[in-house]
C-alpha cells in the first residue's frame, strides 16, 4: 500500500511539474508592430520575399524586394548577388563562360599571360648535392 501511494505521489508531482512548465509557464507573446521591428528583421523578410519571387519567376517583384532589403540593411550579404541573378535570368539566362554555343563572350588571345620562364641548374643537367 505504501508503494502504491509513493508511485501515485511521484506521478502526480511529475504531472504537476510538466503542467507548470508547459501550460502556464509560458507567457503569451504579443505580435510586434512593424514600426517597432528591427531593420535587420525587415530586411531579412524582404530578402526572403525576393528569393520566393525569383523562384516563381516574378522578376519585377523580386527586384523590388531585393532593393528594399538593400535599403533597409546595406550589410545584408548576398543581396547584390541576388540582384545580379535577377538581371541575368530576366535577360534570358545565357551562360557567361566559354565554350558558349550562343555567340557569347569568347577568350581573346591578346590578353593571355606570357608563358612563365623558369631556369634552374636542373635544366643544364648539373646535379648539386649538399
Amino acid at each position: 500500500m505504501v508503494r502504491m501511494i509513493t508511485v501515485v505521489l511521484i506521478v502526480v508531482c511529475a504531472g504537476w511539474i510538466i503542467w507548470r512548465r508547459w501550460g502556464r509557464g509560458h507567457l503569451p507573446t504579443a505580435p510586434v508592430p512593424s514600426g517597432h521591428m528591427p531593420r535587420e528583421t525587415l530586411a531579412f523578410e524582404a530578402f526572403m520575399r525576393g528569393n520566393f519571387c525569383l523562384r516563381e519567376g516574378q522578376f519585377t517583384e523580386a527586384r523590388a524586394a531585393f532593393h528594399q532589403a538593400r535599403e533597409l540593411d546595406p550589410k545584408l550579404p548576398y543581396v547584390v548577388a541576388r540582384l545580379d541573378e535577377v538581371e541575368r535570368q530576366q535577360a534570358g539566362g545565357a551562360p557567361n563562360y566559354e565554350p558558349n554555343g550562343f555567340g557569347g563572350p569568347v577568350e581573346d588571345p591578346r590578353f593571355r599571360e606570357p608563358p612563365l620562364k623558369i631556369s634552374s641548374d636542373a635544366e643544364a643537367g648539373q646535379t648539386v648535392l649538399s
